[in-house]
């Protein structure tokens, strides 16, 4: 019943028969993602993320490697985080991707990236240091690219570490004060931790005309499971983490639009519901072409406000979570300061120049 009244309203908003034909499409591949994401999820470990998910794009999924109007493309992202109630994770990200033209595929051209993540949480300096090697393949379905699919895969080397030193156990009072040099009764096992991992995804973007583009995408990280334990336990693992969002660039005239998202992150019994969006301004400046605020809510954990502009090829965002937990007892609602950098690289257009020139004769 739903579907027939969709195709309806599709039918009257559009009287181009490949427009509804390719937002059909659109709305097929979204539902087929949301689908999945109501299978629960079987896993207890939980991994990185920004909160600036529009500017980490590599980790947010494979297929986005090389998806750029740019020849290459350069990321950073840092976020500081809990700073106010314990020892701040830290965590930073870079990606460096590019897309590859050199094979003239017929309406396809590939993607290539390289991603590096480390991460350091807690009294244990619990470090977590990723490096990734993405390819990706993007497809246009129509003749005027209007509708491209794309598909990623990122194979990925992990280190884990943990300083044991750091740690302080009951032991180790002796019934006045704490004593560092006091035996502390612990067995530790290896503190380093090495596994390969490997995540795929798909985007889907349609672009319907200059005002409006919908994208969708879905991501699965951790295919293989890999061991998580410091004692050789094969029976701890690291399963798999299912990401799906959908955003939208909606330009309501020459000058303000409008940027949606939502986004749906599952992970064991953990779930994790974004959304919200931010308003573009674009400016007649040469140097500073566009301004972005906004924000977006992570339900049940924090309200997010995102400042950002673009300068030249540079984009730059600043946000900061507002923790509304039941943790802002302790946070005073103070959650994490996350800054984001992207650069394009766009190769100069070559100037063609007459092979050879008439000069007039003059008698």
């Amino acid at each position: 019943m739903t579907l027939k009244l969709l195709n309806k309203v599709l039918n009257r908003m559009y009287t181009s028969t490949s427009s509804v034909s390719d937002l059909r499409f659109f709305i097929n591949f979204l539902i087929l993602a949301f689908s999945f994401g109501l299978f629960p999820l079987s896993f207890q470990a939980q991994d990185i993320h920004f909160s600036q998910y529009d500017a980490a794009l590599l980790n947010l999924n494979p297929a986005n490697a090389g998806n750029t109007e740019c020849d290459f493309r350069l990321i950073g992202n840092n976020r500081n985080q809990w700073q106010s109630v314990t020892v701040p994770y830290r965590t930073f990200s870079m990606s460096f991707d590019t897309k590859i033209n050199n094979f003239n595929f017929k309406r396809a051209n590939l993607g290539a990236g390289i991603l590096f993540n480390h991460d350091k949480a807690g009294d244990s300096e619990l470090s977590t240091t990723q490096i990734g090697f993405i390819g990706a393949f993007h497809y246009s379905l129509t003749n005027d690219s209007s509708l491209i699919a794309s598909a990623g895969l990122n194979g990925s080397f992990y280190q884990r570490s943990i300083n044991y030193e750091k740690l302080r156990f009951g032991s180790q009072f002796n019934g006045y004060q704490y004593d560092a040099n006091s035996p502390n009764g612990e067995t530790f096992p290896e503190n380093n931790l090495q596994y390969g991992d490997i995540s795929l995804g798909a985007t889907l973007k349609k672009k319907f005309n200059d005002s409006l583009m919908v994208q969708g995408g879905f991501a699965y990280y951790h295919l293989n499971k890999p061991r998580q334990s410091y004692y050789l336990d094969n029976l701890t693992k690291l399963d798999a983490l299912m990401m799906i969002y959908v955003t939208a660039e909606i330009g309501l005239n020459k000058t303000i639009g409008i940027l949606p998202g939502l986004y749906i992150m599952g992970q064991g019994k953990y779930r994790e519901y974004n959304f919200g969006g931010l308003v573009k301004f674009t400016t007649k400046s040469i140097n500073v072409k566009s301004v972005y605020f906004g924000g977006f809510y992570r339900v049940k954990d924090a309200g997010i406000f995102k400042f950002a502009f673009d300068y030249q090829n540079l984009r730059f965002g600043i946000s900061y979570d507002i923790n509304v937990s039941s943790l802002k007892v302790a946070s005073g609602g103070r959650g994490g300061l996350e800054l984001s950098l992207i650069y394009n690289f766009c190769k100069p257009k070559p100037i063609r120049f007459p092979d050879s020139k008439i000069c007039p004769v003059y008698f």
